[in-house]
């Protein structure tokens, strides 16, 4: 849910047009029409990422933000 509200409120920060304002909380058994069964738990880890590159990435924050105004935003 988390990421869902903060894309649509960087939406809203670059004045981009969108349907809704907000996003909702869904548990995954509340989801039935999804076809493929999904894992209970899955987060994932940037353990591997960042012991190949010697780096750790970025806030997600701060990507999903770059992303949509670099790739959506006028501004």
């Amino acid at each position: 849910m988390q990421y869902g509200q903060w894309a649509l409120d960087c939406c809203q920060k670059f004045d981009l047009p969108i349907k809704a304002k907000t996003v909702g909380a869904l548990k995954l058994k509340e989801m039935k029409s999804w076809v493929a069964r999904r894992p209970i738990y899955s987060v994932l880890s940037n353990a591997k990422y960042a012991k190949l590159t010697g780096a750790s990435p970025r806030a997600w924050r701060n990507a999903v933000a770059d992303y949509i105004r670099r790739f959506y935003s006028k501004k």
